[in-house]
């Protein structure tokens, strides 16, 4: 399949809308496009999934959304591995 890297984002979207959260985990993982793991990083983060929310936001290079699920949270020991990254 030959898809522009612009589209992985819609593609992401429209995969979560169909409620194919596994092949949308496969998309980011696949593609590593920045948006589509930051988009995939908040839905998990609204689910309150916060280990899956932390992984997609420091694939999207988002490490100041990693963070403040941690804050809220209080995983101070995750926040310093976020440091170390």
């Amino acid at each position: 399949m030959v898809v522009c890297v612009c589209v992985y984002g819609v593609l992401l979207m429209l995969v979560l809308h169909m409620c194919e959260l596994c092949q949308a985990i496969k998309l980011c993982n696949e593609t590593r496009d920045k948006a589509a793991c930051y988009f995939l990083g908040q839905q998990f983060a609204a689910a309150g999934r916060t280990d899956d929310a932390i992984h997609f936001f420091t694939q999207a290079g988002s490490y100041g959304s990693a963070i403040r699920v941690c804050k809220v949270l209080h995983l101070a020991h995750t926040v310093f591995f976020l440091f170390l990254h």
